[in-house]
């Protein structure tokens, strides 16, 4: 039995999935104000004027704070259906559920937040996930994150917080080249 991480946006997804779930969660709430400001938002982030972390806070300020978990899941439970299975990509999800049959662990370890990778624990028969965690109070989202995002060096150190310290050099990992630190940490890193 190995333990192997796949990354989600541009690894098992063809695209990110950030932007379109936006939009999508926009226009179930007719709230397109909303989605022009984080928009705004994206192009603070591209020119580095934005960290991770206050574009993560912000999409949730936006777009879930105050929704209760409930509600939330169901929105995106819809939004797998509608939208993310025409984004999948089958040969890295064919690798991955090749891993799952074989009695790997599998991971997602993601940038994206738990409540839009958490479904994909019982749709893929996958170990669990490690991503963005989002705080949450009395069953509804706040509109923060907990620490700091899963990506970059954090992604790597949320991996050994959940996996053990040193397991690093024993995993097999599947990602894009935004991913290029945890694909150089790990055993067999296997960039798509």
């Amino acid at each position: 039995m190995r333990i192997v991480i796949f990354d989600f946006d541009k690894t098992l997804t063809k695209r990110d999935t950030l932007r379109p779930f936006a939009t999508y969660i926009a226009k179930k709430y007719n709230h397109n104000y909303k989605l022009f400001l984080f928009y705004a938002c994206l192009v603070l982030h591209k020119q580095k004027l934005l960290s991770d972390k206050i574009l993560k806070e912000s999409f949730l300020q936006l777009f879930v704070k105050t929704k209760s978990v409930e509600e939330i899941e169901k929105i995106v439970n819809q939004f797998f259906e509608d939208r993310v299975q025409n984004m999948i990509n089958n040969s890295v999800l064919d690798k991955l559920k090749n891993h799952v049959n074989s009695n790997d662990k599998v991971y997602i370890a993601s940038a994206n937040f738990d409540f839009i990778l958490k479904p994909l624990i019982e749709r893929w028969n996958i170990s669990g996930i490690i991503s963005t965690e989002t705080e949450k109070e009395n069953g509804h989202f706040t509109g923060k994150i907990v620490g700091n995002t899963c990506k970059g060096e954090n992604k790597l150190i949320k991996i050994e917080a959940v996996l053990g310290e040193g397991v690093l050099k024993n995993i097999i990992a599947y990602a894009d080249e935004e991913d290029a630190l945890l694909l150089k940490s790990v055993g067999q890193g296997i960039r798509i």
